[in-house]
């Protein structure tokens, strides 16, 4: 067995998600619900020094359960670094990633070695870091009435000139990498396709033809 890696943080936090569910009754006919007592748990951990690029790990609950798996800092997606999923235009005045962790009940995950650090933008076809810039602070958690608002300290990670268009994900020294974005001409196009049917379908006072849509109503 390897040796014993002791946690230095360990936070916890439920979630409701509101999740349409599809239950089996005795009856085989399967009902839709929507269930706004559906909840997803999250557990964080913290690591003393970080965990280490390439080393196997094996995390074990209190029940027995295990999970084991292989760290690869520049494969793993971390949810702390923040991306538009949906995609960037090339030609938008600004694109912004950001960096900032939260870790429920265990507070704030500093992030402050990130200021003044390097990011990268990498081609997913070639794997090539084709674009670096650095961290910046962004904004310290704000208060409202005295209440946090989101808990963490937000960085930036502003590529804002970078134009080509392509697949791409954000990687972070440190940290890991983001989840896969897209610069394309086209990139929020479903987006607006989607609004706009949205705008359609909640029109008051005009007939909706079959023509144009499968939920057809009259005036």
């Amino acid at each position: 067995k390897g040796q014993a890696i002791t946690t230095a943080c360990l936070g916890y936090w439920i979630n409701a998600i509101g999740q349409m569910r599809l239950p089996e009754f005795p009856t085989g006919k399967p009902k839709f619900i929507h269930d706004a007592g559906a909840v997803a748990h999250f557990a964080f951990l913290t690591v003393p020094g970080g965990l280490q690029d390439g080393r196997s790990y094996t995390l074990t609950s209190g029940w027995g359960e295990e999970i084991a798996f292989v760290y690869k800092e520049e494969e793993n997606v971390s949810w702390a670094v923040k991306v538009d999923q949906v995609g960037y235009l090339p030609d938008a005045g600004e694109k912004y990633a950001y960096a900032g962790g939260w870790l429920g009940t265990g507070g704030e995950l500093d992030l402050s070695f990130l200021e003044g650090a390097d990011f990268y933008i990498v081609d997913e076809s070639s794997g090539e870091h084709v674009f670096s810039g650095a961290i910046a602070l962004r904004m310290r958690d704000a208060l409202v009435r005295k209440n946090k608002v989101t808990g963490e300290t937000v960085y930036e990670m502003d590529f804002s000139p970078f134009t080509t268009p392509g697949n791409y994900h954000v990687y972070v020294p440190g940290m890991g990498r983001s989840w896969s974005f897209v610069i394309s001409d086209d990139a929020v196009g479903e987006c607006f396709y989607i609004h706009t049917r949205g705008l359609y379908h909640k029109r008051c006072g005009i007939a909706r033809e079959a023509k144009y849509t499968a939920w057809v109503s009259g005036e």
